[in-house]
């Protein structure tokens, strides 16, 4: 039979530090705002949110923008981009993200636009 959950422990992939941060270790407290829960990810995109204002982003999303342009991009990468403008927008930055912990998602109030 298969069971429906499994913990991360049990794979033996993660490196000790992220089982830690998931663990809510206390001795990592200093490297962020909050431990990584669902019950915290509404305040910390406020947080992330207010820390970065419309001009920031305008500058963000036109250099990559020009960055992008000699690569012919798609209409959905150019919207993407475009979308980093938004004050509800934000990125995930690395493969590794994405791929850890299957992370591409769209919720109803914030969008996650992978580059």
């Amino acid at each position: 039979m298969l069971t429906p959950y499994f913990s991360y422990r049990t794979t033996k992939t993660l490196p000790k530090l992220l089982l830690e941060v998931l663990d809510n270790n206390p001795e990592l407290d200093k490297f962020y705002t909050a431990p990584t829960t669902l019950e915290n990810f509404s305040s910390q995109m406020t947080t992330k949110a207010a820390q970065f204002s419309f001009e920031k982003r305008t500058d963000l999303a036109d250099c990559l923008h020009q960055q992008y342009n000699s690569l012919n991009p798609s209409d959905l990468t150019n919207a993407q981009i475009s979308s980093l403008k938004n004050a509800t927008t934000f990125t995930i930055t690395t493969g590794h993200q994405l791929n850890l912990m299957n992370f591409v998602k769209q919720y109803p109030i914030w969008l996650f636009a992978p580059l």
